[in-house]
Order: C-alpha cells, then sequence, then structure tokens
C-alpha cells in the first residue's frame, strides 16, 4: 500500500504522520513492548486530525490514512472509531489532487508535473487502494452509503494490468460492483411499501448475487475469494428486510451455508497467515455479518435443516478470531467477544412482548446491509445494557418461530476460550460496547518526534 522508497529519516522530515503510522501499526502486536502501541495511538490519531487541513504532502497523507483505515489504533467503541471519517476523507483528498483521472495528474497542479512512467503508475496503484479500501472495507461495512467516484482506469484494461496485480484488479472489481449494486438498491428497492419490496428488491438481490459467483470463480487468491463470498453474503442480508413470509426458506440455507463456507474459509487464511493478529481490522467486520447470520438462521423455523454444529463451531471460531485480534484487553474487539458470548447463550434475544422469537426480523433499514448486526448489538443493550427498547413494544411476526423453550445454547470449552461470563454489565451504553473505557486515562503523551 505505501508506495513510498524514502528512508526512515527522510520519511519522517516528509510526512511525520505517515512515519508514526508505520511504527504504531507495526507496533499493533509487539510483545517486546506491549506498551508501545498504547503511547502511540493518540499521538497518530491527533497527528491525523492535523494532517485533514495540510495542503501537503497530500500523497503520503493518503498513504497513512489507508493504513489507520487497515489497521485502526485502539479504540473502546465504535462511537471513537474515526476510520470512517479518515476513509471519507481519502475518497475526497484522492479526487481533489486527481487521482481518479489516469495520469500523473497535471491538470490538478499548479506546475508542471515530471511524466515519469513510475510516478504515473504509482498513484494508479494508490487511486486503486483508496478506491478498495474506503469504499468496501470501511464505508460498507460501517453501514453507510458507499462513496462512488466513477474514475477514467476502466476495468479490464491494459493500462491496469500495467501496475496492479490480478488479485488487486479483481478486488477493486468486487468493491466497485457492491457499492453500486448498495446504491441501486438503496435507490429503487429499500423504501417501497412493504407490499411491493419483495418485487422491488429480490431480482436485483438475485441478479447481483450471481454476478458475486461468478467473479467467485476467478478469484486469483483465496483471500479475494473471501471478499467474493463476504460481498455476496452483505447482499444477501437485504432479504432479511422482507416480510417472513416472502423470504424463501431456500434463501435461510443459502445464507446459513454461506456465513460458514466464509469463516471457514478466514480461519484456513488465518492459520496459515496469522490473520488475526496480524490482518487487518475490515476482515474482522466482514465476519460479522457471517456470524449474525448463523446466529439469525440458526434461531429460526428451519434450524431443524441446518448443521447447527458446524454453526456453533463457526461462531465459536469468530469469538476467538476477536480476542486474538484485539490490541488491548478492553478494546472494542475485545469486548466484541464478550457481546457475541452473551448473545449466543441468550434466551431473550429476539423475542418479541408477545412471547414469539423473531430472529429474522430486522427492525430498522438505516445501516443497510449491517442493518442485522446494528439490531443484534441492540438486542445486546436491552438485555445486558440495561437499555429501553428503541423501536418500541412492537409485537413478533406470526409467521415466524414461535418460542424456543427447548433451545439451550451450549459452550463447549474445547472449542471456545471462554471470557468471563460473569462480568457486570457495565451502563451507558454507547453503540455497541461502551462510550469510554479507560483511555481518559492514558498516559500523557510528551514523544520526543526526533529521529
Amino acid at each position: 500500500m505505501v508506495e513510498t522508497l524514502l528512508t526512515p529519516n527522510e520519511c519522517h522530515q516528509q510526512s511525520p504522520l505517515l512515519f508514526w503510522t508505520i511504527i504504531a501499526v507495526g507496533s499493533r502486536k509487539y510483545s517486546e513492548n506491549p506498551t508501545l502501541i498504547i503511547l502511540l495511538g493518540p499521538k497518530v490519531s491527533k497527528l491525523a486530525k492535523l494532517a485533514l487541513f495540510a495542503q501537503e504532502p497530500v500523497l503520503l497523507t493518503i498513504q497513512a490514512f489507508l493504513l489507520l483505515c487497515s489497521w485502526p489504533m485502539p479504540f473502546e467503541a465504535l462511537s471513537n472509531d474515526i476510520t470512517p471519517v479518515l476513509a471519507g476523507a481519502v475518497l475526497q483528498l484522492a479526487t481533489t489532487i486527481g487521482l481518479h483521472v489516469s495520469g500523473v495528474g497535471q491538470e490538478f497542479a499548479r506546475t508542471k508535473v515530471n511524466q515519469d512512467l513510475t510516478y504515473r503508475m504509482a498513484r494508479g496503484r494508490l487511486w486503486a487502494a483508496c478506491v478498495v479500501v474506503s469504499q468496501s472495507r470501511v464505508i460498507t461495512v460501517n453501514g453507510t452509503p458507499p462513496l462512488v467516484i466513477p474514475d477514467t482506469y476502466g476495468d479490464d484494461s491494459q493500462e491496469l494490468s500495467t501496475f496492479m496485480t490480478p488479485s488487486f484488479q479483481f478486488q477493486k472489481k468486487v468493491s466497485e460492483y457492491l457499492s453500486m449494486t448498495i446504491l441501486y438498491i438503496q435507490n429503487h428497492a429499500l423504501y417501497r411499501p412493504a407490499d411491493e419490496l419483495d418485487l422491488a428488491l429480490s431480482p436485483i438481490i438475485h441478479s447481483a448475487t450471481d454476478r458475486l459467483v461468478q467473479l467467485e470463480s476467478d478469484a486469483p487468491e483465496r483471500i479475494d475469494r473471501f471478499h467474493a463470498m463476504s460481498a455476496r453474503l452483505h447482499l444477501l442480508s437485504f432479504h432479511l428486510f422482507k416480510h417472513r413470509s416472502a423470504i424463501e426458506d431456500s434463501t435461510l440455507l443459502v445464507m446459513y451455508e454461506l456465513a460458514c463456507r466464509t469463516i471457514e474459509l478466514a480461519m484456513e487464511l488465518d492459520s496459515e497467515l496469522s490473520m488475526a493478529e496480524y490482518g487487518p481490522m475490515y476482515i474482522t467486520k466482514f465476519l460479522h455479518s457471517a456470524v449474525i447470520t448463523i446466529l439469525r438462521v440458526g434461531r429460526a423455523a428451519v434450524a431443524q435443516q441446518l448443521d447447527l454444529e458446524r454453526g456453533q463451531r463457526n461462531y465459536f471460531a469468530v469469538i476467538n478470531y476477536h480476542k486474538r485480534h484485539a490490541v488491548r484487553p478492553d478494546d472494542a474487539f475485545a469486548r466484541f467477544s464478550i457481546i457475541l458470548t452473551q448473545l449466543w447463550t441468550s434466551r431473550k434475544v429476539f423475542q418479541y412482548s408477545n412471547g414469539l422469537v423473531d430472529s429474522l426480523r430486522v427492525r430498522s433499514k438505516a445501516r443497510l446491509g449491517m442493518s442485522m448486526v446494528y439490531d443484534c448489538f441492540w438486542w445486546w443493550r436491552q438485555e445486558f445494557g440495561g437499555q429501553s427498547n428503541v423501536y418500541g413494544d412492537h409485537h413478533g411476526d406470526e409467521n415466524s418461530n414461535h418460542i424456543l423453550d427447548d433451545f439451550a445454547p451450549s459452550l463447549d470449552s474445547d472449542q471456545l476460550d471462554l471470557v468471563d461470563l460473569n462480568l457486570t454489565p457495565i451502563p451507558d451504553l454507547q453503540w455497541p460496547v461502551f462510550d469510554k473505557f479507560f483511555t481518559e486515562n492514558w498516559p500523557s503523551l510528551d514523544l520526543d518526534m526526533s529521529i
């Protein structure tokens, strides 16, 4: 991602933000000094805020922001996560200097720009990184509308192949296709009346997911397959906005199977690449959709048609993945492992006031394809965070599952490196974890920024 060949001293001189971002990202799992990331995190975040309004060096600033979007500084709640802001800033900064236009950006410069081919290729690679990281890996998994910016590079042009690997080209294609499909769903189907929603929504989902199946078969690498599968599952989740009677059982079975396959592929990659420890954050965010799909579909009436043991095994794998991905014992991903555990063992989640358990109903569409995830954490807040039901006391769908009195989820200690379930829930929550947690007591930073 980082194109600079500068020496450390040169990098620090030209962009202290990029220099300290590289150091901080490298220190996330630095066992010889685990306090380093705690010291550097706030300083890097402060430098990032200052860089938003700096005129130069924009190219180095964009690279630093992309690194921070992929490996952010530790945060204790998603309300403190600055990656969505950085992702939007990346696209704005990139278009301001003309990265979306093939070439060297002469039309966006005040002086003559060197026409060097290496510089031209570096700009193209950086733009592709902006698209992939900002659109699908941050904005989409945040549940906000993607920012789709047309560029002049095309999909399969010879120019792309000169500076992008087949894997990166593939991920750019999947990212752009997912983003455009989400916007099309939002504009043409999502807010139709309930009796028209299925007719408007289903053809779009079917067409888009069929295309992603084709793309998946052409994936150059297994990590590319993971991205295509995650994109497909993201689009399939829009089915849960429909009335239960309009959701075919076959669709739910496909979602469950795809969620399991996505997690299993991620765990294979993790065993080879230690992705939980060193992989980017958005891998973990993609897994949220998969694990919540298993939770929801596994508690629906189709449960008897599912391989529930397989689903449980994958659900537990994601819990343990979160624990290993966490940088601090109190950061958001460590807390996610607790939340996912409590959701799994809960007997009240998805249970409405009329006694029905409706795990397939998503109470809000505001978070687009991530709504089923956000809605789950609102269920968690109601039961474990002392929060009231913000959606009102509506009844469950009469076509949904009945009370599952015999449902007793188990926790197999051989599969799950279990967190402490006897923790006292902390009130006054900020979705989905905690509003403020320890960071106000972090050490003051007077770091010597010289080398």
